[in-house]
């Protein structure tokens, strides 16, 4: 059903001729050939958030969750007055090389 929804909304929006669409691709096997028709069609899109990088998308604008997730392991030690290398572990807090896991 989500599927289905996916394409028929941005279909929709597509056939209305909009000056650019922007969209969070959640399925990227589902809109990846629409984006690129859309931009065969002249209609810019963006991805944002999640994305869709076998299409012909004009961008893509989104966080690298990888990156956000060490920061915040580092930034998590930091608070805790942990180094957060070599694996120490203090309390339900495990902090690795930048990256934390709860133990509780």
């Amino acid at each position: 059903m989500i599927r289905r929804s996916s394409f028929a909304n941005f279909q929709k929006v597509l056939d209305s001729k909009p000056a650019g669409i922007l969209v969070s691709v959640t399925r990227p096997e589902l809109l990846t050939d629409a984006i690129t028709n859309a931009i065969a069609q002249g209609i810019p899109v963006i991805a944002v958030d999640s994305d869709a990088p076998n299409s012909k998308r004009v961008m893509f604008v989104g966080t690298d969750n990888y990156r956000a997730g060490s920061e915040s392991g580092k930034r998590m030690a930091d608070i805790s007055e942990r180094t957060g290398t070599g694996g120490n572990h203090h309390g339900p807090w495990t902090v690795q090389y930048g990256r934390a896991a709860c133990a509780a």
